[in-house]
């Protein structure tokens, strides 16, 4: 072995030296060495190495490597060959990881020898990939019986090697898990591709191990892993001694099918299963591990926490299990991997976060508030500090994050310090909060926050916004010109200010100084209207102004910038060329015949333009020239030609085009079809739960039934709310079901499935889900057509509804007419379709707001300092929480009632509105469903008179369309 260590004592230095050719020719000696001598561990090193030097210094190094290691492979002894099998896989892995471009539009080939790598598809790869670690598996009884420490030059040793690999079996079987586990690769799945969605993944080891799984898709990475998960537990099970590499890979295995199944009860599951295995291994410091996996599992769920939704509240507190039971692995397991983990863990939820909004200018001599989101922070001082707004700017050219910090902080002057107890529900979660500030006069302040009294920036947590203090406000138009007309308001009252000076100015980049420059442009005074005209620009090109406004000691300047460009004034025509075809899908070799027409359009006027000469060009899918044509328009304005599709192109879109217009066909190789699919009408009235019956029939065009012909069908389930309901999480489509039937005599096929829910969504009349069932029907000749179509099963088999306007004009002439007047009750199950049902309906007027409610400049805050009545004291007609949406308003009284039954009576009169005050309304509309469950809806809506002279209801501004559609 002498020999072997001083040649790698001498790669080592040549590699030190960057010599890594001078380093490839003494792997090659030992290589050649170790062949003769046989010993194994070398050999495999050797070509560690040869790929880390050719990879490097040679083109195309590594396609020739994987050929040579394929081939070393097969040449190689058990359990030699079965660790380069693994190595092959590994490597066929990182190449597409290094070349995920070159695999995102490669389509399958058909009889094609592709040796060469860099022709492969995703499929083609991933079918090697597979093939080598079921070949570096296929003796698994010679590899049990091999330890992975006679393997020391090749494995990086450490508890995990020693412990939980003691075998080469073990240590291979890993590391094809691990590939079968990554959610990166894409494969085209088939109609029944496996998916893990039964509940006995989840089972116990015993129980997991005794289930026949098989599946037809091969290539499914989650079957692979299922089959090795198996038998790796069964050898496991077998080992009484080695408890901790049990509970490793049935940790792993239960993790693999938490992350990918497809159970709607998924996480129910995996959580039980987790504290059944820590359970039963509490007494062995591993089973730390399965308290981390856990701890995890909460940590990773409190995301879905919202405080602001009431229906997240079982998440509220996932953080702070997770954190207790790491601080309980600590405790018990102090030394355990599972314990360093848990450290991190709890730092992470332990993370403080301090973060604020402020309104970019607020009204001098006034209170005004600052949102504060917080997290793990108990407490907030808050420092209000004035500043010279020129010297901020500058200080802000020259210095960044913690420097720009510290200068601001020596360069302003302090007002006043304020400090609050933060609301602490000792949930780790991010809460809000809003604070009330005091008064400032005019001018250019920076409020800083922070959870240190000292506002320290390095050692604690601190935020900063600068913001202006003014009575200015401003409106700004842009006119039809290219001019802008700025108008110049109290924020206070909305009045315009007269004599108020407006200096213009915009930045430009001085490539000597390496900065932008101020550039001092026009100044402007504002009339008695408040109001003054920026012009367009003389001439061409365009430049991003800003205004600075100033009146006595008040200032502000524009929180946008404005570009003020050149506008010709001159008419310009243009012609434009529109192409009519006679098809839009051609076969090659059929004749495109097509008709244009070019309109010559100034903006203002159009006109045919004829006695035109123009270029008709047909291009292919690659953009270049077929054929072209010259023609010129008619009298009408008007052209026509035809171009042959010529044999031997590549199909796909082509175009035809002149140099004022073009249009784009298809040219594909089709086929007439010869039969069609139909899901037929949906029967019967179901349920959430229930089992669902669907009925197809595939027939000919010449009217004959298709039968024995191949029926693969998808049921595809995704979310919908109907009604004033609402719900904020996003849920992917899912697939519940798939398989094949089969059409009988007549054509038809009948297909069943369970309408299941997706639980993690909470039960409401107005949640539904939408299946939608996609069919493919293959007859006897291989013609393949599919339809599909979505039902829609809910917990309740009827909705119900009103269609109201959310703002009625209770003057409206339509309430006079006999028809107009009448709205339909709308009683309908979840696929739209009409059901007779009885009811009543209830209209309440609702209790308005005290006074108009202001909102806010940012999102509701889900904690509060203050009471109702001192936050009103301090910003009379600002919001407090949520009072101003309907659904928080209280009801005054009912103003109408009546009972319906629309098998006897479908319209309501509405004309009663004539009779309502002005205001907020609920309609309420309740009913049962054929299964006795109660259903309801509600309608808010706004009552108002067009012959009123103040609001029907505390609002700041109110706009109603008196004509929805005008005419020429």
């Amino acid at each position: 072995m002498k020999f072997y260590e001083e040649k790698w004592d001498k790669i080592d230095s040549l590699e030190q030296k960057s010599l890594p050719k001078s380093a490839l020719d003494v792997v090659n000696e030992i290589l050649a060495q170790a062949k003769t001598d046989k010993i194994s561990e070398q050999v495999i090193k050797s070509f560690i190495y040869r790929l880390k030097y050719k990879n490097t210094n040679e083109e195309n190094a590594f396609e020739a490597l994987c050929h040579e290691l394929d081939s070393a492979a097969k040449e190689a002894i058990f359990p030699d060959n079965a660790i380069m099998h693994t190595m092959l896989a590994d490597m066929y892995w990182w190449y597409y990881q290094n070349n995920r471009y070159k695999f995102r539009n490669r389509s399958n080939t058909v009889n094609f020898d592709n040796k060469d790598m860099q022709t492969w598809t995703l499929d083609n790869l991933v079918a090697e990939i597979i093939k080598n670690y079921t070949l570096s598996l296929s003796n698994i009884e010679g590899l049990k019986k091999i330890k992975v420490k006679d393997y020391q030059e090749l494995v990086e040793f450490g508890s995990k090697a020693d412990n939980l690999r003691p075998t080469l079996y073990d240590f291979l079987a890993h590391k094809a898990i691990d590939f079968y586990s990554n959610t990166e690769i894409a494969l085209t799945k088939p109609a029944d591709n496996f998916e893990l969605k039964e509940d006995f993944y989840f089972t116990e080891a015993q129980t997991f191990i005794s289930q026949d799984i098989s599946s037809s898709d091969t290539l499914s990475l989650h079957f692979q892993a299922q089959q090795l998960l198996q038998d790796l537990l069964k050898f496991r099970l077998e080992d009484d001694k080695n408890i901790d590499a049990l509970i490793d890979v049935d940790l792993k295995r239960l993790k693999f099918v938490y992350a990918h199944s497809v159970n709607n009860n998924k996480e129910a599951l995996y959580l039980k299963a987790l504290k059944k295995l820590e359970e039963d291994y509490k007494t062995k410091s591993f089973s730390a591990e399965i308290s981390l996996a856990i701890a995890q599992y909460h940590n990773n769920l409190s995301g879905k926490y919202n405080p602001l939704e009431k229906e997240t509240d079982k998440y509220k507190f996932y953080k702070k299990t997770a954190h207790e039971i790491c601080n309980s692995v600590i405790e018990k397991f102090p030394k355990t991997n599972a314990a360093e983990h848990c450290k991190q863990l709890i730092i992470s939820i332990e993370n403080h976060n301090l973060s604020f909004n402020i309104e970019s200018t607020v009204i001098p001599g006034s209170k005004f508030s600052a949102k504060v989101t917080y997290r793990y922070t108990k407490e907030i001082f808050i420092r209000a500090e004035k500043m010279d707004r020129a010297n901020y700017e500058k200080l802000g050219e020259k210095y960044y994050s913690d420097d720009f910090y510290d200068k601001i902080k020596k360069n302003a002057t302090k007002i006043y310090q304020l400090s609050h107890k933060l609301p602490d529900d000792k949930d780790f979660n991010q809460h809000s909060v809003e604070v009330i500030l005091n008064e400032l006069p005019v001018g250019f302040y920076v409020l800083f926050i922070s959870n240190n009294e000292k506002f320290t920036y390095k050692k604690a947590m601190a935020s900063y916004k600068a913001f202006t203090v003014s009575n200015l406000s401003y409106i700004k138009q842009q006119l039809y010109d290219g001019s802008y007309r700025f108008v110049i308001l109290n924020r206070t009252t909305g009045m315009p200010i007269e004599n108020v000076s407006c200096q213009s100015w915009y930045s430009k980049y001085n490539y000597s100084k390496r900065k932008y420059v101020k550039r001092l442009g026009k100044s402007y005074v504002t009339d008695k209207n408040g109001s003054f005209i920026v012009n367009s620009q003389k001439s061409k090109g365009s430049e991003s102004w800003n205004f600075d406004f100033k009146l006595a000691d008040d200032f502000l300047t524009t929180a946008s910038s404005s570009y003020i460009y050149y506008q010709s004034h001159e008419k310009h025509s243009t012609i434009h060329t529109t192409f009519f075809t006679d098809r839009a899908i051609y076969r090659p070799g059929q004749t495109i015949y097509f008709k244009g027409i070019s309109i010559r359009s100034d903006g203002e006027t159009n006109k045919i333009e004829t006695k035109h000469n123009l270029t008709v060009t047909l291009k292919d899918v690659n953009y270049q020239k077929v054929s072209d044509l010259e023609l010129t328009t008619n009298e009408y304005g008007t052209f026509s030609g035809s171009f042959n599709i010529p044999l031997g192109l590549l199909n796909g879109n082509f175009v035809l085009e002149s140099y004022n217009g073009s249009k784009y066909i298809s040219v594909e190789e089709y086929k007439r079809p010869k039969f069609e699919v139909e899901i037929l009408p949906f029967k019967g009235n179901y349920l959430l739960n229930d089992e669902v019956e669907i009925e197809g029939k595939a027939v000919s065009f010449s009217g004959a039934a298709l039968s024995d012909a191949n029926v693969k069908y998808r049921v595809v389930r995704t979310p919908q709310w109907s009604g004033w309901w609402n719900w904020n999480f996003n849920s992917a489509p899912v697939e519940i079901k798939n398989g094949e039937i089969t059409t009988n005599d007549s054509g038809h096929f009948k297909l069943k499935f369970k309408a299941l829910p997706d639980l993690s969504f909470p039960e409401s009349e107005y949640l539904s889900f939408s299946y939608q069932i996609i069919t493919d029907v293959t007859d006897i000749n291989g013609e393949t057509q599919s339809t599909s179509k979505s039902m829609n099963v809910g917990y309740r088999a009827l909705k119900v509804s009103l269609p109201l306007s959310g703002l009625i004009n209770k003057n409206d002439k339509k309430y006079d007419d006999k028809v107009l007047k009448l709205i339909e009750i709308g009683t309908y199950n979840f696929n739209y379709e009409y059901v007779s049902a009885k009811g009543e309906i209830k209209i309440f007027k609702l209790k308005d707001t005290p006074d108009v409610i202001r909102s806010r400049y940012w999102t509701r805050p889900d904690k509060h300092l203050y009471s109702k009545e001192e936050w009103y004291k301090a910003f009379p007609g600002n919001i407090f929480d949520n009072e101003s949406e309907s659904l928080q308003l209280e009801k005054e009284k009912q103003v109408f009632m009546i009972a319906f039954d629309t098998k006897e009576q479908k319209k309501l009169d509405f004309s009663i509105v004539k009779g309502f005050e002005t205001g907020r309304y609920v309609a309420e509309i309740n009913s049962i469903d054929a299964f006795g469950n109660k259903v309801s809806n509600k309608h808010f809506f706004n009552v108002f008179t067009d012959k009123g002279k103040k609001m029907p209801f505390n609002v700041i501004s109110l706009f109603s369309t008196v004509k929805t559609y005008c005419e020429p």
